[in-house]
């Protein structure tokens, strides 16, 4: 999996993304949300450490965040496509989360028989 994106294919994704209508965008959603009206029931329902990696440039409620259990990564200086404006440290983050889920998830089986 390459670690970086290249100049042209970031710009050919976000040239597209703007060339679009905003209709079809929400178009999209709804049918999304339409075809999976338990969606949102069915993720916080999952018994599993919850997390976000959101940019500094995008509020993040955190009363919100807190009563889903929802941990929140920020990343500094990246829109809202972080994995795409600086994919080096968005996986680095995306590491630490899966490393910290995993060693949880290791210590709660340890103790049980």
């Amino acid at each position: 999996m390459p670690t970086t994106v290249s100049p042209d294919s970031v710009t050919l994704y976000y040239d597209a993304m703007a060339a679009s209508p905003p209709e079809i965008a929400t178009e999209v959603l709804g049918a999304i949300i339409g075809n999976m009206p338990n969606l949102r029931e069915g993720l916080l329902a999952l018994d599993i450490p919850k997390h976000t990696i959101n940019s500094d440039r995008s509020e993040t409620d955190p009363g919100a965040a807190a009563a889903h259990e929802l941990k929140v990564r920020v990343m500094s200086h990246v829109g809202h496509f972080c994995m795409l404006d600086d994919p080096a440290t968005f996986n680095t983050v995306l590491r630490e989360i899966l490393k910290d889920m995993i060693y949880n998830d290791y210590l709660q089986n340890k103790s049980r028989p």
